[in-house]
């Protein structure tokens, strides 16, 4: 199946996703074309559990940010830095 949008046809495809999630462990994808401007999608496989800790430690929309930053210190980018973890929680 095929969606069509400004005269592009953009593939439907299933990927495997999380089992707990999805009752099937695929879900349906829509294919699409990325900007100039953005930058692409890219998927990598975390525990639901470490995943949520991490969106409340970094904050939803903060995961991106710090996971780019690390990337980059992690490949000694000029300039990079570790990001900074935030306080240990009191037990």
């Amino acid at each position: 199946m095929d969606i069509h949008a400004d005269n592009i046809i953009l593939p439907v495809v299933d990927i495997h996703s999380n089992f707990g999630r999805v009752p099937d462990g695929y879900a349906r994808a829509i294919m699409c074309t990325v900007k100039d401007t953005h930058t692409p999608h890219r998927p990598i496989r975390v525990e639901a559990e470490l995943w949520d800790e991490f969106g409340r430690l970094a904050g939803e929309r903060g995961r991106a940010e710090v996971i780019r930053a690390f990337i980059a210190w992690y490949v000694r980018r000029r300039g990079a830095r570790l990001p900074e973890r935030p306080p240990r929680p009191a037990d």
